[in-house]
């Protein structure tokens, strides 16, 4: 049960106090569960991963955001008796928008550092696979041969031209429309995972790694994001500063009779 002195008991009745020492219950806050280094920690665990510097600053990043949450918790519930709880949800509001200004720069190198590494993945991929073309006319004379095929004889010589490591015909496949090939969108996909897992399986696990964690990077931050009224008990802060516009306003009237 939380503690509460905003009512006070006077002339046998309870009342809401009104006066600097009141304070107000405010909304119950916990640092979002997204906002974890093990998140990024069990995706480099099962990749194997373990030394991967792109994973490692991702990891740190969620561990310096949650680290920032929890000392602003702190602060949060630990209030300066010389201070109003007004004055004291003023200061922590200002202490958590610098947290969230830092946030978001650190989100936007992370994310930036793990969009290039995916960037370089591709194109180690790129080369493993041997994905290269002759020129349109041959990818157009691979396609009409594909679609001209059975569903069985097509996934035949698909499953062959994978086995060999024929690089054309997995380029070919994998930028036609599949009006053109007679492969499916969601089989194309599946074509390259196949050719990955044969011919680069080192590099596949990489880039599901740094895909997966660019998702839980951005869970945290839009979690981060979300969290940020609970944290700064936004709604009882504008009472506060609707009960001072009230107070400033019965001054002035008060003021304008003298």
């Amino acid at each position: 049960m939380s503690y509460r002195n905003d009512l006070e008991f006077r002339n046998g009745r309870i009342r809401p106090r009104t006066d600097a020492n009141a304070q107000k219950e405010l909304p119950e806050f916990r640092v979002p569960e997204k906002v974890h280094p093990g998140f990024i920690e069990s995706v480099m665990n099962d990749a194997k991963l373990e030394d991967d510097t792109t994973l490692k600053a991702t990891r740190d990043v969620l561990a310096t955001w949650r680290a920032s949450f929890e000392g602003l918790n702190k602060v949060r519930s630990t209030q300066d008796p010389a201070v109003t709880q007004a004055a004291h949800l003023q200061s922590l509001a200002k202490h958590t928008d610098a947290a969230l200004a830092r946030v978001s720069q650190q989100y936007d190198r992370a994310n930036a550092g793990l969009r290039i590494r995916r960037e370089a993945l591709e194109v180690e991929a790129t080369e493993r696979l041997g994905l290269t073309s002759r020129g349109q006319s041959a990818e157009s004379e691979i396609r009409s041969a594909l679609r001209s095929m059975t569903d069985e004889q097509r996934q035949k010589a698909i499953g062959d031209a994978i086995q060999r490591g024929d690089g054309e015909v997995i380029h070919a496949i994998r930028n036609a429309s599949p009006l053109v090939s007679g492969v499916s969108a969601e089989n194309q996909g599946t074509i390259i995972r196949r050719a990955m897992l044969a011919h680069a399986p080192d590099v596949l696990t990489k880039q599901e790694a740094i895909e997966t964690a660019q998702t839980r990077l951005g869970d945290a931050y839009i979690a981060a994001l979300e969290c940020s009224d609970d944290l700064k008990a936004s709604s009882v802060a504008a009472e506060y500063r609707q009960g001072s516009e009230k107070a400033a306003q019965a001054r002035a009237a008060f003021e304008a009779q003298q």
